[in-house]
């Protein structure tokens, strides 16, 4: 950034030339030159543009016929989000969200379209947290052979209220039958830096659990079933 000092000939330099704005601030008049943002992906996020990519791929060598039926299956069903909103989407959306679901639950893509867009909700769970371990209970074993459970979940924190606002981060899927507990703390200490019973040991110590599903029967996926502790 350089200050800028007029003389007679030239009174003022407003907007931009080849990357060098010029401008008037509480210093004075200015010229600087372009910021360019950086964004360095994590692997997580380099995984999922990948991803992304390669479900684009798919979808731009489809024939008309197909990517009509899922113009037909997206006027006929809607989307609800994690968040539960229920929203339109386009036939596209739901192959990319679609097929997105199946690579993540290791299930096989798709180019025809679903019978229906229903999902399997995950059964009743509590949160179960001691200084050793965190887990879900569901109180009883279940039977997930018809789902995939994503498991997600905060960090540290004792907010009454959850938003999109705020850090979620993956940590573990699981599917199968006789299933009542699931053990997620080591998985929430490798993504979030810091070992368990040293969260444990927090003064405020807390956190928000937000598991989904995917259903096997058409890879479409749930809204949170968010859960907090304590």
């Amino acid at each position: 950034m350089a200050r800028i000092l007029y003389s007679g000939i030239v009174s003022e330099l407003k907007g931009s030339v080849k990357g060098t704005t010029y401008q008037r601030n509480v210093a004075g008049s200015i010229a600087k030159g372009k910021n360019n943002a950086r964004f360095s992906p994590s692997t997580f996020q380099s995984s999922e543009l990948t991803d992304f990519s390669y479900i684009a791929s798919i979808w731009n060598a489809l024939d008309w016929d197909h990517k009509d039926d899922w113009g037909g299956f997206a006027t006929y069903n809607k989307r609800t989000d994690f968040w539960g909103n229920v929203k339109s989407i386009s036939g596209y959306n739901w192959f990319m969200s679609i097929n997105r679901n199946a690579l993540l639950a290791g299930d096989e893509l798709w180019t025809d379209v679903p019978e229906d867009a229903n999902i399997q909700a995950i059964p009743p769970y509590s949160i179960d947290v001691t200084s050793s371990y965190g887990r879900i209970n569901f109180g009883a074993p279940v039977d997930l052979s018809d789902l995939t459970l994503i498991v997600n979940a905060t960090g540290p924190r004792r907010a009454t209220s959850l938003s999109s606002r705020q850090m979620i981060l993956y940590l573990k899927q699981v599917t199968g039958s006789g299933i009542q507990y699931v053990y997620f703390h080591t998985e929430w200490s490798t993504a979030y830096g810091i070992t368990w019973s040293e969260f444990y040991a927090l003064p405020n110590a807390g956190l928000w659990l937000l598991p989904y599903s995917i259903s096997k029967l058409n890879d479409v996926s749930s809204q949170y079933s968010a859960n907090a502790w304590p």
